[in-house]
Protein backbone atom coordinates (compact mmCIF):
# COMPACT_ATOMS: atom_id res chain seq x y z
CA UNK A 1 0.00 0.00 0.00
CA UNK A 2 0.87 3.16 -0.81
CA UNK A 3 -0.03 6.82 0.72
CA UNK A 4 1.83 8.86 -1.39
CA UNK A 5 1.54 7.89 -5.00
CA UNK A 6 3.64 4.94 -4.78
CA UNK A 7 6.85 6.74 -3.66
CA UNK A 8 6.98 4.53 -0.81
CA UNK A 9 5.41 1.32 -0.14
CA UNK A 10 4.04 -0.73 3.29
CA UNK A 11 5.57 -3.69 4.14
CA UNK A 12 3.33 -6.74 2.23
CA UNK A 13 1.10 -8.36 3.73
CA UNK A 14 0.76 -12.39 3.60
CA UNK A 15 -3.51 -12.69 2.40
CA UNK A 16 -3.05 -16.18 1.94
CA UNK A 17 -0.42 -18.81 2.94
CA UNK A 18 -0.13 -22.00 0.40
CA UNK A 19 2.57 -23.76 1.60
CA UNK A 20 1.24 -23.95 5.36
CA UNK A 21 -1.94 -25.05 3.83
CA UNK A 22 -0.05 -27.84 1.70
CA UNK A 23 -0.52 -25.93 -1.86
CA UNK A 24 1.64 -26.21 -4.54
CA UNK A 25 0.72 -23.10 -6.14
CA UNK A 26 -1.44 -19.72 -5.99
CA UNK A 27 -1.54 -17.40 -8.83
CA UNK A 28 -3.77 -15.45 -11.37
CA UNK A 29 -4.89 -13.15 -8.68
CA UNK A 30 -7.00 -10.67 -9.24
CA UNK A 31 -7.88 -7.61 -7.12
CA UNK A 32 -10.67 -5.09 -7.20
CA UNK A 33 -10.88 -1.79 -4.72
CA UNK A 34 -14.50 -0.79 -3.74
CA UNK A 35 -15.82 2.61 -3.33
CA UNK A 36 -15.12 2.58 0.51
CA UNK A 37 -12.11 1.24 0.23
CA UNK A 38 -12.25 -2.54 1.03
CA UNK A 39 -10.64 -4.70 -1.26
CA UNK A 40 -11.44 -8.19 -2.58
CA UNK A 41 -9.28 -10.71 -4.30
CA UNK A 42 -9.77 -14.01 -6.41
CA UNK A 43 -6.90 -16.11 -7.06
CA UNK A 44 -6.49 -19.80 -8.95
CA UNK A 45 -4.74 -22.71 -7.13
CA UNK A 46 -2.52 -24.92 -9.20
CA UNK A 47 -0.97 -28.50 -8.91
CA UNK A 48 3.15 -28.10 -9.87
CA UNK A 49 2.88 -31.17 -11.36
CA UNK A 50 0.29 -31.29 -13.65
CA UNK A 51 0.16 -27.55 -14.20
CA UNK A 52 -3.86 -28.08 -13.80
CA UNK A 53 -6.13 -25.58 -11.71
CA UNK A 54 -7.59 -26.62 -8.63
CA UNK A 55 -10.09 -24.34 -8.06
CA UNK A 56 -10.80 -20.56 -7.32
CA UNK A 57 -10.98 -18.94 -3.92
CA UNK A 58 -11.99 -15.73 -2.65
CA UNK A 59 -10.99 -13.50 0.40
CA UNK A 60 -11.69 -9.54 1.23
CA UNK A 61 -10.34 -7.04 3.28
CA UNK A 62 -12.63 -4.13 5.43
CA UNK A 63 -9.31 -2.75 6.49
CA UNK A 64 -7.37 -1.86 3.70
CA UNK A 65 -5.83 -5.21 3.64
CA UNK A 66 -4.22 -5.63 7.22
CA UNK A 67 -6.38 -8.02 7.73
CA UNK A 68 -7.92 -10.82 5.55
CA UNK A 69 -11.20 -12.45 5.81
CA UNK A 70 -11.16 -16.84 5.45
CA UNK A 71 -10.64 -17.90 2.07
CA UNK A 72 -13.40 -18.96 0.54
CA UNK A 73 -13.62 -21.66 -2.40
CA UNK A 74 -15.37 -20.40 -5.19
CA UNK A 75 -14.99 -23.21 -8.00
CA UNK A 76 -13.56 -26.97 -7.37
CA UNK A 77 -13.37 -27.72 -11.16
CA UNK A 78 -10.21 -26.26 -13.48
CA UNK A 79 -10.81 -22.85 -13.71
CA UNK A 80 -9.47 -21.41 -17.02
CA UNK A 81 -10.14 -17.77 -16.73
CA UNK A 82 -11.27 -15.50 -13.58
CA UNK A 83 -11.83 -11.67 -13.34
CA UNK A 84 -13.26 -9.14 -10.37
CA UNK A 85 -13.80 -5.50 -10.85
CA UNK A 86 -16.05 -3.11 -9.52
CA UNK A 87 -18.25 -1.25 -11.05
CA UNK A 88 -19.78 1.01 -9.13
CA UNK A 89 -20.34 2.58 -5.40
CA UNK A 90 -20.25 -1.30 -3.44
CA UNK A 91 -20.40 -3.63 -6.30
CA UNK A 92 -18.08 -6.00 -7.46
CA UNK A 93 -18.82 -8.52 -9.88
CA UNK A 94 -16.69 -11.93 -9.80
CA UNK A 95 -16.53 -14.13 -13.25
CA UNK A 96 -15.22 -17.49 -13.54
CA UNK A 97 -14.91 -20.09 -16.69
CA UNK A 98 -14.50 -23.20 -15.54
CA UNK A 99 -14.20 -27.10 -17.37
CA UNK A 100 -17.11 -29.39 -16.35
CA UNK A 101 -17.51 -32.79 -18.02
CA UNK A 102 -15.76 -30.90 -21.07
CA UNK A 103 -17.51 -28.00 -21.42
CA UNK A 104 -16.86 -24.29 -20.60
CA UNK A 105 -19.33 -22.68 -17.89
CA UNK A 106 -19.07 -19.33 -16.83
CA UNK A 107 -20.13 -18.04 -14.06
CA UNK A 108 -20.92 -14.69 -12.65
CA UNK A 109 -21.81 -13.35 -8.94
CA UNK A 110 -21.57 -9.97 -7.66
CA UNK A 111 -22.47 -8.04 -4.27
CA UNK A 112 -24.09 -4.97 -3.95
CA UNK A 113 -23.11 -4.73 -0.14
CA UNK A 114 -19.34 -5.15 -0.11
CA UNK A 115 -19.60 -8.74 0.15
CA UNK A 116 -21.64 -9.69 2.46
CA UNK A 117 -23.90 -11.46 0.23
CA UNK A 118 -23.35 -12.54 -3.11
CA UNK A 119 -25.89 -13.14 -6.04
CA UNK A 120 -25.49 -15.58 -8.88
CA UNK A 121 -26.64 -13.80 -11.90
CA UNK A 122 -28.55 -15.46 -14.78
CA UNK A 123 -27.08 -17.61 -17.54
CA UNK A 124 -25.35 -16.10 -20.36
CA UNK A 125 -28.11 -16.41 -23.17
CA UNK A 126 -25.84 -18.82 -26.03
CA UNK A 127 -22.68 -19.41 -23.91
CA UNK A 128 -23.17 -23.31 -23.89
CA UNK A 129 -21.65 -22.64 -27.42
CA UNK A 130 -18.38 -21.42 -26.01
CA UNK A 131 -15.34 -22.30 -27.44
CA UNK A 132 -12.87 -20.42 -26.18
CA UNK A 133 -11.75 -18.15 -23.20
CA UNK A 134 -14.13 -14.65 -22.32
CA UNK A 135 -12.68 -11.05 -22.27
CA UNK A 136 -14.58 -8.22 -20.47
CA UNK A 137 -14.44 -4.64 -20.28
CA UNK A 138 -15.86 -2.12 -17.92
CA UNK A 139 -16.89 1.61 -19.57
CA UNK A 140 -16.71 4.79 -17.69
CA UNK A 141 -19.98 4.70 -17.12
CA UNK A 142 -19.59 1.33 -14.73
CA UNK A 143 -21.05 -0.88 -18.04
CA UNK A 144 -19.63 -4.75 -18.12
CA UNK A 145 -19.32 -5.81 -21.73
CA UNK A 146 -18.11 -9.15 -22.43
CA UNK A 147 -17.22 -10.76 -25.69
CA UNK A 148 -16.25 -14.99 -26.47
CA UNK A 149 -15.93 -17.17 -29.89
CA UNK A 150 -18.30 -20.06 -29.67
CA UNK A 151 -19.99 -21.94 -32.57
CA UNK A 152 -23.54 -22.11 -33.24
CA UNK A 153 -23.11 -25.28 -35.16
CA UNK A 154 -20.26 -26.97 -36.76
CA UNK A 155 -20.11 -24.62 -40.08
CA UNK A 156 -20.44 -21.33 -37.57
CA UNK A 157 -17.67 -19.66 -36.14
CA UNK A 158 -18.93 -16.52 -33.95
CA UNK A 159 -18.01 -14.19 -31.81
CA UNK A 160 -20.72 -13.69 -28.91
CA UNK A 161 -21.85 -10.03 -26.99
CA UNK A 162 -22.97 -9.26 -23.46
CA UNK A 163 -23.78 -6.37 -21.59
CA UNK A 164 -24.89 -6.16 -18.06
CA UNK A 165 -27.49 -3.34 -17.32
CA UNK A 166 -29.73 -3.00 -14.83
CA UNK A 167 -28.76 -6.50 -12.80
CA UNK A 168 -29.22 -8.68 -16.07
CA UNK A 169 -27.30 -9.86 -19.11
CA UNK A 170 -28.45 -8.79 -22.46
CA UNK A 171 -27.08 -10.45 -25.49
CA UNK A 172 -26.13 -8.71 -28.92
CA UNK A 173 -26.39 -10.34 -31.90
CA UNK A 174 -23.74 -12.59 -32.34
CA UNK A 175 -20.92 -11.44 -35.60
CA UNK A 176 -20.38 -14.32 -37.24
CA UNK A 177 -17.04 -14.45 -38.78
CA UNK A 178 -17.77 -16.31 -42.06
CA UNK A 179 -15.12 -19.39 -40.22
CA UNK A 180 -15.36 -23.46 -41.21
Amino acid sequence: RSDDQGETWSNPVLLFDAGSAGWDQIDNPHLAVAADGSLHVIFTRYSLLTQASQGLFYSSSKDQGITWSETEQLSESPVVWSALVSSSANTIHRFWESLDDQSLNVTHEYTQDNGLTWIQSSSLPGAAQLTGLVGFSLSPAGRIHLLAASRANEAAAEIQYWVWESGNWSSESPLNLGLT
